[in-house]
């Protein structure tokens, strides 16, 4: 992830759910919804969402696959995140097929649903062409990086990834 658009992770079930958080500070750009009324742009929402479905599917992997985000099945926003909101962000698994997975996000602001995402995500296995560009050391190091910085690796209670395996060229 060159963005990260989620502040925490809370819990990761592998194969089952995970919860994230997201704060909306004052110091980030917003879509103008109107001049008196700035908001969290909807598309922004949805990538905190996707990003929570994608580490969710990322954990329940090992982290041996690189999770893109392929189709929006269904989405939608009821109502504006503003700044100061803070979000929760919940993904769960729908489906597993064979590394395709549909997941179902929503985001969560004192309770009430600012957002509701289907998505369907693929997990590219590094080992196999399809996911060779990404089985680098310099990926292999970003998203380590990634993983420690959001708590997931303590949150898995997993080992640094570099001492858990390594395949020529990368992780």
């Amino acid at each position: 992830m060159k963005y990260v658009l989620v502040d925490r992770y809370a819990e990761i079930v592998r194969g089952e759910r995970a919860v994230a958080f997201k704060n909306i500070p004052l110091g980030e750009d917003y879509y103008p919804a109107s001049a008196l009324e700035p908001s969290y742009a909807p598309s922004l929402l949805m990538e905190s969402m996707a990003q929570t479905a994608g580490m969710l599917i990322g954990s329940t992997f090992d982290f041996e696959r690189k999770t893109v985000f392929a189709k929006i099945e269904t989405a939608e926003f009821p109502r504006l995140v503003r700044p100061g909101d803070h979000v929760e962000l919940r993904a769960r698994f729908l489906e597993e097929m064979g590394g395709h997975c549909r997941m179902e996000t929503e985001a969560l602001v004192d309770g009430e649903r600012v957002g509701f995402m289907i998505g369907l995500f693929t997990a590219l296995r590094l080992d196999k062409e399809e996911g060779a560009v990404f089985n680098t050391q310099e990926f292999a190091r970003a998203r380590e990086s990634t993983l420690k910085s959001l708590g997931v690796l303590d949150i898995l209670a997993k080992r640094p990834l570099a001492e858990v395996r390594q395949t020529e060229g990368g992780l």
